[in-house]
């Protein structure tokens, strides 16, 4: 029986109660220590049959071990290569924060889980994943753009959400925040301030906030036609998830032709804002008066540095909040389509100011 071939009998039998190892069994026609042998990931399941049990267990939305009145249990999953290359930073934890806050007043379970982008190739291999962990609707945390496992949850209908990140595909459920506008208003503040090289201090990844980051700084600057050369954008390396200590090196790059310094730098995040202002202090350059700088995200601790970050706000914990009761609607059976962006807002604090007049 091929994929996705459901006998009438199941389904009748699906709308007058929850499916069992026994109807799943008795449908792909194997037994049912071979349905519980591909749900706890044995290699000794052939593909072919695995991939037929597992379409079964997601068409029919099979849930092993789950108990009468359970709540659902939601997933928040971070790649581990993008967990390496940001650090479980202000960011991740303000995600996690909303997620949680939403579940604990829903009283739904929460797992926060790492996985390996390589480990979920194959459809059937994400569903595998999702039900060992027992997990009935997930949020995936900064996915590659390119990243397979999404698209492949939404084709069988599995309660997902992607936060921060883009896909090329509209259908695909997402809520992010607004980087365009984020950029665009802190090049036009910076500019109206009177400052004209303005550079953009980023981090070599393929995180979708970095990218759109980015390209927004480029473009707005050729838009309000002011100078850009390719050096004003400084790529750091990912080698590190400490983003304060990469901002703080990186100073020496951003400083080597005295002749080229911009007068104001837009950052990736605030971590790297916070550690290009020290290093910038250790070199004895002044924030605001010699280099006006601004950061993103608004991490906590932005408004008490000095001089306090001027920076953009994003709804990082809503973006959490928000994500799981769209979630946890989805498994309760109102399956969501959603494409979200959150605003973002310019907070205008001490670490700006106009140019010195040369």
């Amino acid at each position: 029986m091929g994929v996705g071939h459901v006998s009438h009998t199941v389904g009748q039998t699906a709308k007058k109660r929850k499916v069992t190892i026994y109807d799943l069994a008795k449908e792909a026609g194997v037994s049912t220590a071979t349905i519980s042998r591909v749900i706890n990931r044995s290699p000794s399941v052939d593909y072919e049959t695995r991939h037929r049990i597992l379409a079964l267990c997601a068409k029919h939305n099979y849930r092993p071990r789950i108990v009468k009145n359970k709540e659902p249990h939601v997933g928040v999953l971070i790649e581990h290569h993008v967990q390496l290359q940001m650090g479980l930073s202000d960011y991740f934890a303000g995600i996690v924060s909303g997620a949680t806050e939403y579940a604990y007043q829903k009283k739904l379970e929460l797992s926060v889980l790492l996985f390996e982008s390589q480990d979920l190739r194959n459809p059937e291999d994400v569903v595998a994943f999702l039900l060992e962990k027992d997990v009935s609707g997930a949020i995936f945390v900064a996915p590659p753009v390119d990243a397979g496992y999404i698209y492949a949850l939404h084709r069988i209908g599995f309660p997902y959400l992607s936060i921060a990140s883009r896909f090329q595909s509209e259908e695909i459920n997402s809520v992010r925040t607004d980087n365009v506008a984020g950029v665009v208003n802190s090049v036009h503040y910076l500019s109206g301030l009177g400052h004209r090289r303005i550079g953009f201090v980023t981090v070599d990844m393929d995180h979708y906030d970095a990218i759109e980051r980015q390209e927004a700084f480029v473009r707005t600057m050729g838009q309000l036609n002011l100078p850009f050369e390719p050096h004003d954008v400084v790529r750091l390396p990912s080698n590190t998830t400490d983003h304060k200590r990469l901002g703080y090196d990186a100073v020496r790059v951003i400083i080597q032709d005295r002749s080229r310094l911009p007068t104001a730098l837009i950052c990736l995040n605030d971590d790297l804002a916070m550690g290009i202002i020290r290093g910038l202090s250790d070199q004895g350059i002044s924030v605001p008066a010699d280099l006006s700088i601004v950061g993103f995200d608004d991490y906590p601790y932005a408004q008490y540095m000095t001089p306090a970050l001027t920076t953009v706000r994003n709804r990082i914990y809503d973006m959490g909040y928000l994500g799981c009761e769209i979630v946890e609607r989805w498994i309760r059976g109102t399956p969501q389509k959603i494409s979200r962006v959150l605003e973002s807002q310019l907070i205008v604090r001490g670490s700006c100011q106009s140019p010195r007049k040369t």
